[in-house]
């Protein structure tokens, strides 16, 4: 901080300040003031109050005061950077649109609806009306020589009919009481339908039953005669006649014929046709020695009732079933 002296002796430490703040007159700048030599650290005596006809000799300068104030409004507007300068001017734009709407404010205030009139603009209204009122009347002589209008007769106002005398309102009908209801009658439930007995399934003779199960056991044939030939009961014997199923070769030919004959024998012992023995023989087309083709039997076995309840069916082999016979007659390629 340096300390700066104005012309009437006012000491300022502010180094910010052009001008002095006590009576106005401008500063020394800093420079000057670091180059003058140093002030002795002495604090000043205290000013005495000034006399009355100082005051007064400081009342006959208002030049020089407004020009001390106009330079510190220039100081200040330098020392402030564009923020400041910006609120600066947003200030004085601010006061100068609140003084042109005090003024508008006082000019148009009288010419308000409601407002009263006064000054020079009611007297010069008040003279104005004669002459208004002065038109209609010229105006009226202007008129009384024209022909008169005719005024329409005011119409007839039309008399208020009667009213009415109100009709006679019959009284409400008496609403005759509800008949009792008759109480239901006994309605008898419905009887049970006795459940239809089962029909009996039309029984079969046995000797078609049994060549229906055989049928069933062994299947469709491969060749163009009937698999089953002939079944049939002499007695408590059985006799049953099919035909072997064609094959590639001739062993697969024998086999098929042993899996057909184990099959018929099962059929038979899990039937209910009461039996001492069954024969069962097989048939093959065969060629014989001069080339003719003919159906011929190539097995036949013979079984006892005995034999074939011996047969475990859970664990038996096709392959065995010539050797339980009880009696056969093998063609040798069917062995």
């Amino acid at each position: 901080m340096t300390r700066r002296i104005c012309k009437n002796g006012h000491v300022t430490e502010d180094d910010t300040m052009g001008f002095c703040p006590v009576c106005g007159h401008l500063l020394p700048p800093v420079q000057a003031a670091q180059s003058s030599p140093p002030v002795q650290s002495v604090e000043p005596p205290p000013m005495p109050a000034p006399s009355p006809a100082a005051a007064q000799q400081a009342a006959e300068r208002p030049e020089g005061a407004k020009k001390s104030s106009d330079k510190w409004l220039v100081s200040l507007w330098r020392r402030q950077g564009c923020l400041g300068k910006a609120i600066l001017v947003g200030v004085a734009l601010s006061l100068l649109v609140l003084s042109c709407g005090i003024l508008s404010a006082i000019v148009s205030g009288p010419r308000k609806a409601g407002a009263p009139v006064t000054g020079p603009t009611a007297a010069a209204e008040v003279r104005a009306q004669p002459s208004s009122t002065a038109a209609p009347a010229e105006a009226l002589k202007e008129t009384d020589t024209s022909v008169p209008i005719h005024t329409p007769r005011p119409t007839e106002t039309p008399k208020p009919t009667a009213t009415p005398l109100p009709t006679h309102t019959p009284g409400p009908t008496l609403t005759p009481e509800p008949t009792a209801t008759p109480l239901p009658t006994h309605t008898p439930g419905p009887t049970l339908t006795p459940e239809p007995t089962a029909t009996p399934a039309p029984t079969l003779p046995p000797i078609r039953m049994l060549k229906a199960e055989i049928a069933k056991a062994l299947g469709e044939g491969n060749r163009d005669l009937a698999k089953v030939q002939e079944v049939s009961i002499a007695g408590d014997r059985i006799t049953v006649r099919f035909a072997i199923d064609d094959n590639l070769i001739v062993s697969w030919v024998a086999y098929g014929a042993k899996d057909d004959v184990s099959k018929i024998l099962k059929a038979i012992a899990q039937s209910q046709v009461e039996f001492s023995s069954v024969w069962v023989r097989g048939s093959f087309s065969m060629k014989d020695k001069f080339g003719n083709v003919s159906e011929s039997e190539v097995v036949q076995v013979h079984y006892s009732k005995a034999t074939i309840g011996k047969i475990n069916w859970a664990g038996f082999n096709s392959e065995n079933v010539y050797d339980i016979a009880d009696g056969k007659v093998i063609h040798a390629q069917f062995q």
